[in-house]
C-alpha cells in the first residue's frame, strides 16, 4: 500500500473516532453507538460484524490501537471491499451529488 494510501486510511480511521458517539456508560448511548456503526458498516459481511463488534465496546482510550485492529480485520480479505454503507452524505447543511452513491 502506497503511504500516501495509508495516509487517507488513517484520516478515514480518525474522523471515525470523532464522529463514534460517545456512551457514557449508558444504555441510551450504548444504544445510540450501536446504531451509528450499524449505519456505517454492512454487518452481512463478515467484516462488517466484526468492526462493529470491535466498536461496539472500545476497550483501549489510545485510538491507535483500536485503529491498528480495524485495519487487521480489513487486511484479512481484500476482496471485499465495499464495507461501509453510505445513503447520503450532509455536509454544513447541503447534500452534494457524488456519483459514488448514487
Amino acid at each position: 500500500m502506497p503511504l500516501s494510501d495509508y495516509l487517507a486510511l488513517e484520516q478515514l480511521l480518525i474522523l471515525l473516532a470523532y464522529l463514534l458517539p460517545q456512551t457514557e456508560g449508558r444504555v441510551v448511548g450504548r444504544a445510540e453507538r450501536l446504531r451509528f456503526l450499524r449505519d456505517c458498516f454492512d454487518d452481512s459481511t463478515q467484516q462488517g460484524k466484526e468492526l462493529v463488534e470491535l466498536l461496539k465496546y472500545v476497550a483501549s482510550p489510545d485510538w491507535e490501537i483500536t485503529s491498528d485492529k480495524i485495519v487487521d480485520i480489513l487486511a484479512r480479505d481484500i476482496s471485499v471491499y465495499v464495507f461501509l454503507k453510505t445513503k447520503r452524505i450532509q455536509i454544513a447543511h447541503t447534500e452534494p451529488v457524488l456519483s459514488l452513491l448514487q
